[in-house]
């Protein structure tokens, strides 16, 4: 097998600079005074029910959690009615019926 010779142009060299530059400077302007960078963690609906089930049989669910975990799955409900297994994602049928399982049983 050959080697794939690729040349870059001085100009693609300076756009990727630029870029990773802005990027660079975007995380800088994220980061607390502290030195760390906090965000909203996205997990899939059914985590949040396997999370709001172990809660349960721990015995620590109490009625503010639930209502906040049922807010989420709804807020999360597609136009379709359905649920996606990841952000962006179609309606996946085991995640939908996992889901409308755990609203049911609230």
């Amino acid at each position: 097998m050959s080697a794939v010779n690729q040349t870059y142009t001085i100009q693609s060299v300076a756009a990727v600079e630029q870029t990773l530059k802005k990027a660079q400077s975007h995380l800088i302007g994220l980061q607390h005074p502290e030195g760390y960078w906090s965000f909203e963690l996205f997990v899939d609906v059914l985590t949040l029910c396997d999370y709001l089930l172990y809660l349960k049989w721990h015995g620590s669910l109490d009625s503010k959690k639930i209502n906040q975990g049922v807010k989420h799955l709804l807020d999360q409900q597609l136009p379709d009615g359905g649920w996606s297994l990841y952000y962006g994602g179609p309606s996946e049928i085991n995640t939908s019926s996992g889901t409308v399982a755990w609203i049911r049983k609230k």
